[in-house]
């Protein structure tokens, strides 16, 4: 997949910044030319969503291209038509198309 963003798997590791206190992680990619690389810092209670956003994002791509190409078929699936109206949307957010 071609992404602008930092290249997974994104790992959730102890803070780096002993002045952040024992609540905060830094968030590294394993998958950078130079690993690992720092991507950013949250409180853990948002540290392993973040870390989990490549994962996600190509997890939706998955579904959105596979039901654009017909391979699952949702014309009388409601729940697979919202889901992939609110896939396609978080998509858009996350290449920030919106």
């Amino acid at each position: 997949m071609n992404t602008k963003h930092t290249s997974g798997p994104w790992q959730v590791k102890p803070s780096s910044n002993p002045k952040n206190g024992k609540n905060w992680r830094d968030i590294v990619s394993e998958g950078a030319e130079f690993t690992p690389a720092y991507v950013g810092e949250a409180l853990e209670r948002d540290a392993y969503l973040i870390a989990a956003a490549p994962d996600l994002l190509d997890a939706l791509i998955y579904l959105c291209e596979n039901i654009e190409l017909g391979k699952l078929n949702v014309k009388k699936n409601f729940s697979l038509i919202n889901a992939h109206a609110g896939a396609c949307k978080a998509i858009r957010k996350a290449k920030g198309q919106q």
